[in-house]
């Protein structure tokens, strides 16, 4: 029984974020989980989006670096895979404590 405006303030208050943030926020994870885990394939079977070019934008938008960037600090650093997302976010929200 919840309408579409209602639903989205209950997300924006328990999760901090509207709904289309945290699923972004989710999918993003899910990738550099998945970067970090298999670090010798190649980065367009590691990740979900639609294109290469929405996947780069938004791969520098929220990190400051490249894709491949990260691919080689997860080769370098193989320890990466069991750290904690180091993705900086702009208000505490429980997404920074998923754990992969």
């Amino acid at each position: 029984g919840y309408t579409r405006k209602r639903l989205s303030k209950e997300a924006t208050h328990f999760f901090g974020s509207p709904v289309k943030t945290v699923q972004g926020i989710i999918r993003f994870n899910q990738t550099l989980n998945a970067i970090a885990h298999h670090p010798d394939d190649s980065l367009s079977s590691l990740h979900e989006y639609y294109d290469q070019s929405h996947f780069i934008n938004d791969f520098k938008a929220r990190t400051g670096i490249t894709p491949l960037q990260y691919k080689r600090l997860c080769q370098q650093f193989p320890v990466i895979k069991y750290t904690p997302n180091f993705i900086p976010l702009k208000k505490e929200t429980f997404l920074q404590f998923i754990s992969a």
